[in-house]
């Protein structure tokens, strides 16, 4: 080894363990690699497995939250995103490249250095997806590309990291990253790419900065404007689209968890949410059903006018209309006129037009001339019904 090579290793601190010198006993095995490996797996499981197990939900938010709940306070999920995973190739192939990185990787650096390491790569490559993309990287891809990117650099210093960056390794890692940059751009599938590109940049500059002594002043520069970069990534990005509707992200989040906790008029108010999305129609109906059934007024109201005057279809179903209507009335006890307009009107989908022509003039009369809108809308469906004409809303 050339004296520059071996004076560089006397500036480097991670000498003090062991880095490319003899292994001693204590670190013969990958403690650090495997618990991650089985953290990761049981997190998968609880996640992917336990959907209707006990916290479920809280355990998801906690491990992986979205951009908006880090904006308003869940920092740590910038590292915790690094060990969730979903698909079950996804952690099949990140958990067998960490071992096969870990077991040169944890041995070579010491269990501490290279715990830090995993944690300072997860907290960069998911802190500049984060700042990129306004959502943090999930899965352990990001820590992947670092080491590779730290073991390219460090490999012609210590001839261990060679046995796992030979030319076929990187070759298949740079092809991977290019198919996901193909998957992504074609919209096959959403890849977190950004967190790649900056985990193997970490990892180069870490390896640049600390082992080869090479570009040193580059590296340093690099290395801070990323933390930089990922530190303003939890508190300010005015040219994201979704940090800038945080508040109202946050707000929809909170209907949707209060609705899944069976608070009736959350439900009401969430199923409206939904319904004003094109694809969450159906999602949404569900949701007022619910509300429905627990009895809440304004749900079965809205789901009435559904069942009987929906512009599609697929969603009228006079029967029930005329059910719900029914129910909906008596249980008011008929004191809201427009509870009677909607049993009106799916009266009048059923084609009962004497009850639904019976009902509307009711509603008219006992409405009087207090609200003319209301009055002229109850004239107009009167005014359909004696034409035995349907209302579609």
């Amino acid at each position: 080894m050339s004296e520059s090579i071996q004076s560089n290793k006397a500036e480097f601190t991670f000498t003090d363990y062991g880095q490319g010198g003899d292994i001693s006993e204590e670190y013969t095995f990958p403690w650090i690699t495997w618990g991650i490996i089985l953290f990761c797996t049981m997190l998968w499981s609880y996640l992917h497995l336990g959907k209707d197990w006990p916290l479920h939900l809280e355990v998801m938010h906690a491990v992986a939250p979205e951009g908006f709940r880090i904006w308003t306070g869940a920092v740590w999920g910038l590292v915790t995103t690094a060990f969730v995973h979903f698909d079950i190739w996804h952690i099949l192939f990140n958990m067998w490249l960490a071992e096969s990185f870990g077991r040169i990787f944890e041995p070579n650096m010491g269990r501490k250095h290279y715990l830090l390491f995993i944690l300072s790569a997860a907290f960069v490559s998911s802190g500049m997806q984060l700042f990129l993309s306004g959502q943090p990287g999930i899965g352990f891809s990001g820590v992947l590309y670092a080491m590779f990117g730290y073991a390219l650099v460090v490999r012609r210093v210590y001839l261990q990291y060679q046995v796992i960056v030979d030319k076929s390794t990187s070759q298949f890692l740079i092809g991977w990253f290019i198919l996901c940059l193909l998957l992504t751009s074609f919209n096959i599938m959403e890849i977190t790419n950004e967190a790649h590109v900056a985990g193997l940049a970490f990892g180069i500059c870490v390896g640049q900065l600390y082992i080869s002594r090479v570009y040193v002043k580059t590296s340093r520069i690099v290395l801070v404007g990323m933390v930089a970069m990922t530190i303003l990534s939890t508190t300010y990005l005015p040219w994201s689209d979704r940090w800038r509707a945080r508040n109202a992200t946050l707000e929809i989040v909170d209907l949707e968890e209060r609705a899944e906790a069976g608070i009736a008029e959350a439900q009401y108010l969430y199923s409206d949410v939904l319904m004003r999305c094109g694809e969450g129609r159906a999602e949404g109906i569900l949701w007022l059903t619910k509300a429905a059934d627990q009895k809440y007024l304004p749900a079965m109201n809205r789901l009435v006018r559904i069942l009987a005057t929906d512009q599609d279809p697929a969603f009228r179903n006079a029967e029930q209309a005329v059910e719900w209507g029914l129910e909906l009335c008596e249980k008011d006890r008929w004191r809201n006129m427009e509870y009677v307009d909607t049993l009106a009107a799916a009266y009048a989908e059923a084609e009962r037009w004497d009850v639904a022509i019976a009902l509307q003039k009711r509603a008219l009369e006992r409405l009087g001339d207090e609200n003319t809108l209301a009055t002229a809308s109850f004239q107009e469906h009167l005014q359909k019904y004696q034409r035995h004409e349907k209302v579609r809303e």
